[in-house]
């Protein structure tokens, strides 16, 4: 599943299991709004290293 946020420029891809969520040019309000959500949820999150 793909969620556009037209207000931040960003997109967030989900999995079908829930567990593994990308996002795609997250403002850091964002950022902060997700590593709490996978904090909540025992998950971490990560900086991708630039290619």
């Amino acid at each position: 599943m793909q969620i556009i946020l037209p207000e931040c420029n960003a997109m967030v891809t989900l999995d079908s299991d829930d567990l593994y969520m990308i996002l795609y040019h997250p403002d850091q309000q964002l950022k902060e709004l997700i590593s709490q959500l996978a904090g909540a949820e025992g998950l971490f999150f990560y900086k991708a290293p630039e290619a």
